[in-house]
């Protein structure tokens, strides 16, 4: 199977965050790539082998425990021949279990723990990725994007970028055995036991997609890799937390932000009389007050049209992140709300519409009232509203119900 595009991972990625912030209630407030600060660790990994202990190797190991350490006597309590016996100790030494000083075989502190266990052990070399904010280890979707170390940080990796600051002190607690429920989750074999030891480490920055969600304003933080998603308090990342600012370049010597985005939509066929402006909480957004067809039914790359996105005096408007381009917002989101009485019932009808459609997917396919969309449509809108409702999804050219009035 082919790998994904980046466009079509970074679009993947978004879903899911929404996904994830709109069953907490919130909205995106800013998303964008960043540098997070993390340690690439090389560690020592007790890990337990797939393969059964023999009863035979273990007894011998149970009685090196216990202070049987010559040939000899090894093979005259277990019944076995010395060559046996000598062959057992040499596999075992082999394999990090047992240490032998002549004639004479001890136990290392892995084959004491093979001994009380009573399952095969082994030690092994890993690298991991270790976040510095959190100490915790990063999940093993981060290791699809890069990571970079002081020389590798060129300039090209910085481009649309933020760098999160480095915190003063780092604790390994993270590495607990305690703190590591699902090993593979974070980039280990399911056969690990513990993390015994950090053999080395360098400093670096992982490559991640920031985002800030909230009810009315900022409130939490999150680091996403394809489908992981983390959790991160605000102040861990407050230099990235600030204010829109209107008035820079979107490029050397190109127009500001405000004008970027104020051309945009005239030239869409939106008028926005205020110009672009900044709430209580220094975030962007434009009130339009008239539009017509093209800008209505306009997609934004990958986003839905702006009817299905735009606000109203009742609704609240869907952020987006991509208008006019990415570099123009800064990494924040953009709230557009219309206040125009035609208009306004036009965004709500095919909201309404949406919204009903992906209430309708949500629900478990064997705990759904109805069998199709389409029996749902007919249960609980009018017939006059349908067809309004398809009367602008084919007007306006919204792919994402088209396909429900194509039978019509």
């Amino acid at each position: 199977m082919a790998a994904k595009s980046q466009p079509a991972r970074l679009q993947g990625e978004k879903s899911v965050l929404l996904e994830h912030i709109t069953a907490h209630g919130h909205q995106l407030y800013y998303l964008r790539d960043c540098l997070l600060p993390c340690l690439i660790l090389q560690v020592s990994v007790r890990e337990r082998g797939r393969e059964e202990m023999g009863p035979l190797e273990l007894t011998v190991l149970r009685l090196v425990d216990h202070g049987v350490g010559d040939l000899i006597t090894l093979a005259r309590l277990t019944g076995l021949a010395e060559r046996t016996v000598a062959r057992i100790l040499a596999e075992k030494e082999g394999e990090s279990l047992v240490f032998r000083d002549g004639p004479y075989a001890t136990l290392t502190s892995l084959g004491e723990q093979v001994a009380d266990e009573g399952v095969p052990m082994r030690r092994v070399r890993r690298a991991l990725r270790y976040c510095a904010l959190n100490q915790q280890l990063l999940p093993a979707e981060a290791y699809h994007r890069d990571i970079h170390t002081g020389p590798a940080l060129r300039e090209n990796n910085l481009k649309f970028r933020d760098i999160i600051a480095e915190p003063e002190q780092v604790s390994l607690s993270g590495l607990a055995a305690e703190r590591i429920s699902n090993p593979v989750a974070v980039g280990l074999s399911d056969e690990t036991a513990a993390i015994e030891e950090v053999e080395d480490y360098e400093p670096g920055f992982q490559e991640a997609r920031l985002a800030i969600s909230g009810r009315r304003r900022p409130e939490q933080a999150w680091l996403v890799w394809e489908h992981a998603i983390q959790p991160y308090a605000l102040e861990q990342v407050h230099p990235l937390v600030q204010a829109f600012d209107p008035e820079q370049s979107t490029w050397r010597n190109g127009p500001t932000c405000r004008e970027a985005i104020e051309t945009a939509f005239h030239d869409s066929g939106a008028v926005v009389p205020d110009g672009l402006q900044l709430d209580g909480n220094g975030m962007p957004f434009v009130v339009v007050t008239e539009a017509d067809e093209h800008w209505l039914g306009q997609r934004l790359g990958p986003e839905q049209p702006w009817i299905l996105l735009a606000g109203t005096r009742q609704l609240q408007p869907i952020p987006i992140s991509r208008y006019p381009m990415r570099d123009a917002l800064q990494g924040h989101t953009l709230r557009v709300s219309v206040e125009n009485e035609a208009l306004e019932a036009d965004i709500e009808t095919l909201r309404s519409l949406a919204n009903a459609i992906d209430a309708y997917h949500r629900i478990p396919p064997g705990e759904r009232e109805y069998g199709s969309v389409r029996q749902m449509l007919e249960k609980n809108w009018t017939p006059e509203e349908l067809e309004r409702a398809g009367q602008l999804v084919r007007k306006l050219d919204v792919r994402k119900l088209r396909r429900w009035f194509e039978s019509e």
